[in-house]
């Protein structure tokens, strides 16, 4: 029985993730462009984590939509 006439999706870790990792993409590019030591190094983890919480997210929005 559906007491609602719109589905309701169940909650999902990947935005929280994602924006954690945004923030640590933010947070190297600006290190990066400082001239910090390990900048590049946090600049390529936060787009790796960034990218790969988008892959994921849009896995399971795809599943939930098929």
């Amino acid at each position: 029985y559906q007491h609602f006439s719109f589905h309701l999706v169940d909650p999902s870790p990947w935005p929280i993730l994602t924006s954690f990792s945004l923030l640590n993409l933010t947070i190297g590019a600006v290190s990066y462009m400082h001239g910090y030591p390990n900048g590049g190094y946090i600049l390529t983890s936060g787009l790796l984590l960034t990218v790969l919480g988008m892959i994921l997210w849009f896995r399971d929005i795809i599943i939930e939509g098929t």
